[in-house]
């Protein structure tokens, strides 16, 4: 016996442990001879390759038989055959041999290579099919499918302030505001809140603009992220900092406590270990490392939360969260629920806390102030969603087209072989038999379109990535991995019936004595025209049905192109500069800093104009206050509500924006 043959034997003895004892005693060691003559006798009659397809037919037959099989009994159905057990042909009981399955295998690749052009034209239209429905579900996987990586993300919430009277759904919170939900609302497990802002980094080497990301120490454990160097946030890293009174004659302030970034750790310090414990300079104060971010991490946060997704390094928030102004609202809540809580149960308990809060703030009534909790992983990818859902619907469309083309095609094509299905018929074939042979050859195609259509979705994964916008989250996970392979064995195998098996029916409704004719009678050509029409019907259906839904996405994608944001973008540039706070602490220390950077930009030739924004447009949400006149003063229902941009002189002019009315500011407003 072979070393393959005693390898199957081992498989024959594990299925036979599944059978009772006096069974495996009387039949276990002449199954394993048995096997080595069945190899023998298969490596015989169809060569190496096909040795495989029998094994499978002979484990088949032990699964299927069960405790009714026997020796002596799978000897003599071979010693009849004459060929290797489990390998006969048994249209008649039921079956399906192997010798007969590759037998057709085998016809059907013969068929196909005949008709190279059908066979091509085929292939080539499924693959268009597939590859384009396997490139948009890769971007579904990533994008909708695929839980966030971190802990038990369906637990994960993100916490929004609305202003319901004044339109504001995506408000942020103020530290003694936070500090009420995180103690009072008990479905939370932990609450925790982040924020980002530029600023420079210095020392070792030049200066260089970094993203920061400011957390409450709780922040990364409430996630589950560990780092691979150091460790992450501890409480007492959040101390708040120390009042230093009028004279500055109290305690110093308190370092920052720093988690570098993975990116940041590898272009700045070079991948450097001792990193740890080491000084930086940010923004002009002291910052200690004490951690590394690994390399894969990524806060995923929704566009409207205005948090930066390429942070460089961490903070510990030093916010003192009692006596914060709670008219100060730059915090963004993440929250993880409770083993068992539901976002509704926990909605309730918010709304007890907001509408408290309400009613102790006359700003807040009159806006109507409400906190509304809902899951971060539907909030991030809900701006996205029906676009990529109509896109996925979109290619299925395609694919059902393409489905539709190659079904016609089979019908014309097994319209020229009623001869050759006739005369399979005359000898002895059955109408099943005929069904599985036209069926193999749609699997047969359908297979060559999924290979095909792997590298067509390759290539089109590619041109999706250099298409997406800018706030596609988790753009860099989109490819093909494991679910999208089954996913497209799946649609292959799905297509493959689509299109093979009304052919197939047809293909196998043989009438011997019309076949055998030099023409087939009217009614057989009719019957056949009838179905062919049908499909065509169906075909003519989809395409009009994607036609209409392509026309209005690109009237949509016009319509967006021709919207006028407000200003004239050739030829801006821009870019961020924060003044540090320890060398800029007072408003007009910063000022200062402002019109210093305008001046110098405006003395660089080929610069026309220059002005400062905060923020930049489109970049995120701008801000938020309040105003009214005099009568405000007295009664908080005269204020409202609105948001804003702050700009120095200049800024209309050097955005190309035209007043309606009015003049723009000038640079004694600005002093002023």
């Amino acid at each position: 016996m072979t070393k393959r043959s005693r390898a199957a034997a081992v498989v024959y003895r594990w299925l036979l442990n599944c059978y009772p004892r006096d069974f495996r005693d009387r039949n276990g060691l002449e199954m394993e001879r048995l096997f080595g003559e069945l190899e023998d006798d298969a490596r015989r009659t169809s060569g190496v390759g096909g040795v495989w397809l029998y094994r499978l037919g002979a484990w088949w037959d032990v699964i299927r038989n069960g405790t009714g099989l026997r020796v002596d009994r799978a000897r003599e159905r071979r010693r009849r055959a004459g060929t290797p057990m489990g390998h006969t042909s048994r249209d008649g009981e039921g079956g399906v041999g192997m010798e007969t399955f590759v037998r057709d295998v085998r016809h059907a690749v013969r068929a196909l290579r005949k008709s190279p052009g059908f066979t091509a034209v085929a292939v080539l239209t499924i693959a268009l099919g597939i590859g384009a429905n396997t490139a948009i579900f890769s971007v579904v996987r990533a994008v909708l499918m695929a839980p966030l990586p971190y802990d038990e993300p369906g637990e994960l919430v993100v916490l929004w302030g609305e202003m319901q009277n004044r339109g504001v759904t995506t408000f942020p919170m103020s530290p003694p505001d936070f500090a009420r939900f995180r103690d009072e609302v008990d479905g939370f497990e932990s609450l925790g809140a982040v924020f980002s802002f530029n600023t420079p980094l210095t020392g070792d080497g030049d200066p260089v603009q970094v993203t920061v990301g400011n957390t409450t120490t709780d922040f990364f454990s409430m996630l589950g992220i560990e780092p691979i160097l150091g460790r992450t946030f501890l409480p007492e890293d959040g101390l708040p900092q120390p009042n230093t009174g009028q004279a500055g004659t109290g305690p110093g302030p308190l370092p920052g406590i720093a988690l570098l970034g993975h990116g940041l750790w590898q272009s700045r310090f070079g991948g450097d270990p001792s990193v740890i414990g080491r000084t930086i300079q940010l923004g002009g104060a002291t910052s200690e490392v004490v951690g590394v971010m690994p390399p894969d991490f990524e806060l995923l946060m929704p566009p409207a939360a205005a948090v930066a997704d390429d942070v460089d390094l961490w903070l510990a928030a030093r916010i003192d969260f009692v006596n914060a102004p709670a008219n100060n609202v730059f915090l963004r809540p993440v929250g993880r629920m409770k083993p068992g809580v539901s976002v509704e149960a926990l909605q309730a308990q918010i709304d007890v806390v907001a509408a408290d809060l309400a009613a102790n703030s006359q700003v807040k009534a009159t806006a109507g102030y409400a906190v509304r909790a809902a899951s971060l992983h539907k909030d991030l990818t809900g701006h996205v969603r029906p676009i990529i859902l109509a896109l996925f619907g979109a290619v299925v469309f395609v694919l059902l087209i393409a489905c539709a083309n190659v079904s016609n095609l089979l019908l014309v094509r097994a319209s020229s072989r009623d001869r050759e299905l006739a005369v399979r018929a005359a000898l002895g074939g059955s109408r099943g038999r005929l069904l599985r042979q036209m069926l193999l050859e749609s699997g047969l195609l359908a297979a060559g379109g999924a290979a095909l259509g792997m590298a067509i979705a390759a290539l089109g994964i590619r041109a999706l990535l250099w298409m997406t916008p800018a706030d596609l989250p988790r753009v860099a996970e989109v490819g093909i991995d494991g679910v999208v392979l089954l996913f497209t064995v799946a649609a292959a195998g799905t297509a493959a019936l689509v299109f093979g098996l009304v052919p197939a029916l047809q293909a196998s409704r043989v009438d011997l004595a019309d076949a055998l004719k030099e023409r087939g009678s009217a009614g057989s050509n009719s019957s056949r025209r009838l179905v062919r029409n049908a499909v065509v019907i169906v075909e003519v259906a989809l395409s009009l049905v994607l036609l209409i839904g392509a026309g209005l996405m690109v009237r949509s994608f016009v319509e967006l192109s021709n919207v006028r944001p407000g200003y004239e973008a050739d030829g801006l540039l821009t870019f961020n500069a924060n003044p540090p706070f320890g060398t800029y602490p007072g408003a007009a220390d910063r000022s200062n800093f402002n019109m210093d950077v305008r001046r110098s930009l405006e003395a660089i030739p080929g610069v026309e104009q220059v002005a400062l924004a905060g923020p930049l447009p489109l970049t995120g949400q701008p801000l938020n206050g309040r105003y009214g006149g005099e009568e405000a003063l007295t009664d908080p229902e005269a204020f409202g509500q609105a948001a804003y941009r702050a700009v120095t002189p200049g800024y209309f002019e050097t955005m190309g924006t035209a007043l309606l009315a009015g003049r723009a500011f000038t640079d004694a407003d600005y002093n002023d």
